[in-house]
């Protein structure tokens, strides 16, 4: 199963920040590793703990690890994302959590560090388990630590079942503080536009390279006019004033790879 392309927009976002130093990180690590250890244990769910310092991950399996075939109790994978965990998980319902992460990194970064704990995302996802069969399940993100230079390092996320199978629309998901109340950020709605339709992405990855809107156009066999509605909805999304900027944060978020002008 393929990925959608907001995965790769979280992987950059998430894994490019600058990290600085932390003191005692191994004894952090260790201790929040045990613990998540001993959290599943109990509630018998599942729980991946990310280190997006060094792009790796912990996944410790109670019992609800069976769900996706994993009997082993912990493994490490060298990267902050359980992508074979993903690929089991509906794509659309993928997309819509990886969004609702976007807007919970946005969230936390908005606040100071030693708040951010008191945060955490909430949904319902549809997942196929080991025999290729979809139920809906229970996952929630925390971010428990960050750095002191205010980066975010570890993130857990919690897998869970769900008592509950009446089909929903969407993924139900929220953002909700440690008293239950649903958190609204202002930058939910820029977060959410930051996904170009498959067509703006075209068209920038084709301004990158130096093409003006008359080779764009015939090179994607649509109007110039066409392109010049592309040109505007790319600047209105990303919220940027020009295709320098626009095409540096696309690059960024992993929307478009870095190319050198190549005009012909």
């Amino acid at each position: 199963m393929t990925l959608p392309p907001e995965h790769e927009q979280l992987v950059q976002t998430l894994l490019l920040q600058d990290f600085g130093s932390c003191r005692d990180q191994g004894e952090v690590l260790e201790r929040f590793r045990k613990s998540v250890q001993e959290f599943v244990l109990l509630d018998n769910s599942m729980a991946v703990l990310s280190d997006f310092r060094d792009n790796k991950s912990y996944i410790h399996s109670g019992g609800f690890g069976q769900f996706f075939g994993i009997d082993k109790p912990e493994m490490i994978i060298d990267s902050a994302f359980e992508e074979d965990i993903f690929k089991c998980i509906h794509p659309e319902d993928l997309r819509l959590r990886h969004l609702l992460e976007l807007r919970y990194f946005d969230l936390q970064k908005s606040v100071p560090a030693n708040e951010r704990h008191r945060y955490s995302t909430h949904c319902k996802l549809r997942a196929q388990n080991h025999l290729g069969n979809y139920t809906y399940i229970s996952h929630r993100t925390l971010y428990p630590v960050s750095l002191p230079d205010g980066s975010i390092w570890l993130a857990l996320c919690i897998y869970a079942p769900l008592p509950y199978q009446q089909p929903i629309k969407g993924i139900d998901g929220s953002i909700v503080d440690t008293a239950g109340n649903i958190i609204q950020p202002e930058t939910a709605t820029r977060i959410d536009t930051l996904s170009l339709s498959p067509r703006e992405v075209e068209v920038l990855s084709l301004i990158a390279r130096g093409r003006l809107s008359k080779q764009i156009a015939d090179y994607l066999s649509i109007s110039v006019n066409t392109v010049n509605r592309h040109r505007q909805n790319i600047l209105q999304k990303l919220e940027v004033t020009n295709f320098a900027e626009a095409t540096n944060l696309a690059i960024r978020l992993g929307l478009i790879t870095a190319v050198n002008p190549d005009i012909e």
